[in-house]
């Protein structure tokens, strides 16, 4: 039973493996460079938006400290 299994995990795994690869080469180089340019300016604007967001973090984690403690003064 185990050997059925492992058996059709293998098949599987191999037809998918050759749909990629076919999938793969059909793709032109142009789709790569696209999304070559996508990805950099993904990571221009995660540059720009980080320390927003720790700012942010940071403010809100303060305000509630202040909140929490302030009540007990």
């Amino acid at each position: 039973m185990l050997q059925k299994v492992t058996g059709l995990f293998t098949g599987f795994m191999a037809l998918m493996f050759g749909l990629m690869a076919s999938a793969h080469a059909e793709i032109p180089a142009s789709v790569g460079t696209a999304f070559a340019a996508i990805e950099d300016d993904a990571k221009a604007m995660a540059d720009i938006a980080i320390p927003v967001v720790i700012a942010i973090l940071g403010l809100m984690i303060v305000i509630k400290l202040i909140k929490r403690f302030g009540n007990k003064i």
